[in-house]
């Protein structure tokens, strides 16, 4: 519930400083923490993941 008042209260900050935010939530089941490239994984590529999670924000 307070993940989701955190992303409500950034999207509204976002919305009054530009006119047109730009804001993705990604929610995924059954995915371990070490599941992708941007926190860690040798084996598995996450090339899209990745650059989302370098040019964004990542909350861990």
């Amino acid at each position: 519930m307070r993940f989701l008042q955190l992303c409500l209260s950034l999207a509204l900050s976002a919305a009054s400083l530009a006119a047109k935010p730009n804001i993705v939530l990604i929610f995924t089941d059954d995915q371990g923490y070490n599941d992708l490239g941007c926190f860690g994984s040798k084996k598995i590529k996450t090339p899209n993941f990745d650059r989302i999670a370098e040019e964004g924000m990542k909350f861990t």
